[in-house]
């Protein structure tokens, strides 16, 4: 006799039940009782013991009856339950029915659910895999070549090369797409030295590489910067006919740009028939990387002549490259592209944004674009707090960092170096020894190199130079570069030659070519007075082939950007710029200007110049800005970094 249907009253159970286990609905419950209803029919008894042999965290409802001898049905419900999207659904019915001694699974089930295993967005993906292939093998169906290369697929694309390679090693035959499998998931996950010789075992083995081994083998010397294999390739490709596809073509422009060879890449780039948007991304990134910024804002626009649309990974390469070259105009456009794309704002592309605002001192505008970013990542949270405290808003930097803890992000030692620079360029003293001594207690973070340099530019700058010297000496890094030019540069700040001279002396060893310590130390000396001592060191400087090179920087009035040389003897407006610096200089220097100035520009720890020689650069800039602009107009410095928003009344 049947068994009646399950009364309403007992969905309320399992629709609780899901709220704590699984994603089940009363109607999915409804949905599952459908389709076993069609297979599956027993007495009481069974029914009551089907229902105690159910997974404890399921205890679904099972239908009034259960048809015996149905396995060409049990197959294709699952089957179909696959096809509409309802993986979980079948994987439930699979694992309720393998507890059945009367009920066999062909193996097309099985290459069905490794298929929805793969196909999952979920971390869950790998162990139902694992539990799939288990059950069949428990099951006593042979594996056969085509459902182990889906396993080797799946293992390898989820970074489970240990189970990907046993599966792998066991098969009677390995044909192509299952090499490529291996050796695209080698790639994948960082492992190039492993691919490279699992690629050298295939040809070993007489296996003809595709397209698709040619792309992933290339990926992996451009990683590994193995010019030497990625030209036998390229040489492999040509003759192979591949050389035009587009996978192809980009991982050899890919491996080219990586090289250093962007010349080869753009050779490869020119010849591709077909561009996408791939292709595009890697040779704008070429150029980019290679600081080739002018080049890669040409080839940006040729892409959208071209129609390919731009996506999140093109834009940050593009708004990189505007920040570079003070482009704070064509920065505003590339932001309204992305916001007419309606990209989301992730992790890259909106810390991208964060990044280029918070640089050119629109810190509101930083902060718009934080809050609107769906998911924040401590990146994310590093950067905007770093905008903050580069400007001098150490308070709001310290309450942001607080708010990014009570969201539950755990602050990294990135995090700690970022809110203690922060204390370090607004002068909070002790909000910086707070967070230095709970590093350890509070975050589990023990202090590294850059975390021991910001206290001893925080001491530093409050005017304690003996004690930030006799804290140096107590740290537990040895030959620590960072923490000796924090001292150098507060003794260059304050004019102190005898710590200068001992922290010089200690950089001088362990950085004997960069030449911004040098440069550091001469203008102690120089604003000293002590010229003998001065010259011996420009002497010093010569012996060791440390010549300053020009500098280089940008403005952007009105749309147009003018570049500036140190030294510029030849733009046009030059006789007017110098006329009104010299004039300008003497006001600076009678109202007490000129100490302020060069404390800010030695809170800029990139630039190499003295603050003497920049405070000319940033007054020929502004002064050109006056005479060419009548509107407020904002100064970007030698490495991208903004000074200022200048608003010039005298005009």
């Amino acid at each position: 006799m049947a068994v009646p249907g399950p009364s309403l009253g007992l969905f309320p159970y399992c629709h609780w039940h899901q709220k704590k286990y699984l994603p089940y609905t009363v109607n999915e419950c409804n949905n599952i009782n459908d389709s076993l209803h069609h297979f599956v029919g027993c007495s009481t008894g069974k029914a009551a013991a089907l229902i105690e042999a159910i997974q404890p965290k399921l205890k679904l409802i099972l239908p009034d009856y259960i048809q015996d001898n149905q396995e060409d049905s049990i197959s294709e419900t699952i089957k179909n339950l696959c096809k509409e999207g309802k993986f979980q659904v079948a994987l439930d019915i699979f694992y309720i029915l393998k507890k059945r001694q009367d009920v066999s699974i062909d193996s097309e089930v099985y290459a069905v659910l490794l298929d929805g295993c793969y196909n999952m967005r979920s971390i869950r993906a790998v162990e139902e895999s694992r539990r799939v292939h288990r059950h069949m093998v428990e099951s006593g169906i042979e594996v056969d070549s085509s459902l182990s290369a889906k396993l080797v697929f799946m293992y390898a694309n989820r970074g489970k090369l240990l189970d990907a390679r046993q599966v792998f090693e066991k098969m009677p035959e390995r044909g192509l797409v299952t090499w490529n499998a291996m050796i695209g998931g080698y790639v994948k996950n960082g492992r190039s030295d492993e691919a490279l010789r699992m690629f050298c075992e295939m040809i070993e083995e007489g296996v003809v590489m595709d397209n698709y081994t040619l792309g992933s083998v290339l990926r992996a010397c451009a990683s590994k910067c193995e010019l030497g294999v990625g030209r036998q390739l390229h040489g492999c490709a040509i003759r192979m006919e591949f050389q035009n596809n587009v996978y192809v073509g980009s991982a050899l422009l890919d491996m080219y740009s990586k090289c250093g060879r962007i010349e080869d890449a753009r050779k490869v780039f020119d010849k591709l028939l077909k561009k996408n948007v791939v292709s595009w991304n890697a040779m704008i990134a070429g150029y980019a990387q290679h600081g080739y910024e002018v080049e890669t804002l040409r080839l940006f626009g040729e892409m959208q002549f071209a129609g390919v649309k731009a996506d999140h990974f093109t834009f940050p390469i593009i708004l990189r490259a505007c920040s570079r070259l003070a482009l704070l105009g064509q920065a505003k456009q590339v932001h309204g592209v992305v916001v007419r794309y309606e990209l989301e704002l992730d992790f890259v592309l909106g810390g991208a944004l964060v990044n280029l605002y918070s640089k050119w001192g629109r810190i509101e505008n930083a902060h718009q674009v934080f809050d609107k970013m769906p998911e924040k990542s401590i990146i994310s949270w590093n950067a905007m707090i770093a905008g903050y405290g580069i400007h001098g808003r150490g308070k709001e930097a310290i309450l942001l960092f607080e708010q990014m803890q009570r969201e539950g992000y755990k602050p990294n030692h990135v995090s700690l170096s970022t809110i203690l620079s922060a204390c370090s360029y607004s002068g909070l003293v002790d909000a910086g020894w707070q967070y230095f001594d709970s590093m350890r207690q509070d975050y589990g973070i023990s202090p590294r190199a850059r975390h021991y340099a910001c206290m001893v530019e925080i001491i530093g700058r409050s005017g304690n130079l003996d004690d930030a010297y006799h804290f140096i000496r107590k740290i537990p890094i040895r030959h620590n570069a960072h923490a000796w030019g924090a001292l150098l540069g507060a003794c260059r700040i304050l004019v102190n030659v005898k710590l200068g001279e001992v922290a010089a002396e200690h950089l001088f060893k362990l950085e004997p070519n960069k030449i911004g310590n040098y440069l550091a130390m001469l203008d102690i000396y120089v604003a000293a007075g002590k010229k003998e001592h001065a010259a011996r060191l420009r002497k010093m400087m010569e012996d060791r082939g440390l010549i300053q090179g020009s500098e280089c920087s940008w403005i952007e009035v009105k749309g147009c950007v003018h570049m500036f040389i140190t030294g510029d003897r030849l733009h046009p407006l030059r006789e007017e710029i110098y006329a009104l610096l010299k004039k300008l200089t003497t006001q600076l220097k009678e109202a007490g200007f000129l100490k302020i100035i060069a404390f800010v520009l030695t809170a800029i720890p990139q630039l190499s110049l003295s603050p003497r020689l920049l405070i000319e650069k940033l007054s020929f800039e502004i002064l050109n800005a006056f005479i060419i602009s009548k509107e407020d107009c904002v100064l970007v410095g030698i490495i991208g970094e903004p000074y200022s928003k200048i608003n010039h009344p005298l005009l």
